[in-house]
């Protein structure tokens, strides 16, 4: 429900924050409160253990092979960043949840805890930062 009352906010022309805002700031609080304290951890914890989170676990893993499916746009190989959204001992992934967001949208910014991403986690980071700008801008959801 936060998420969904924000993007409504949103929709209806509202404004999130005030002027000046560091946008920055304000998607970390929001990420963090959507995937770490507020929203996500109770959806995690409800779906412990079934088909559902292991399948949603295999598909953000990439760990599909071959076939029908495509999940390429908007979101990096989670593997990559050792993020397992089936482990309750890591909060079902909530540092990876949290961090590959806000390095997706600010590849130069964030500093994530883990420290500085390798290679490999650079370029998935990178590639779905120019594929979230380019449906934007298709999409015209700059403003």
């Amino acid at each position: 429900m936060f998420t969904i009352l924000k993007f409504k906010e949103k929709r209806k022309g509202r404004r999130l924050c005030g002027a000046g805002t560091d946008w920055y700031e304000w998607d970390k609080e929001f990420i963090w409160k959507e995937q770490v304290t507020v929203v996500a951890p109770g959806v995690y914890q409800r779906f412990s253990g079934t088909t559902a989170l292991s399948f949603m676990n295999i598909l953000s893993r990439k760990e599909y092979g071959t076939g029908n499916l495509k999940t390429e746009h908007h979101f990096p190989n989670f593997a990559l960043f050792n993020i397992d959204l089936t482990d309750p001992s890591t909060g079902f992934g909530a540092a990876g949840r949290f961090n590959v967001p806000l390095d997706m949208l600010y590849p130069d910014k964030n500093k994530n805890e883990s420290g500085k991403l390798n290679a490999m986690q650079q370029k998935e980071v990178n590639k779905a930062h120019i594929q979230i700008n380019a449906y934007y801008e298709a999409n015209k959801l700059n403003d």
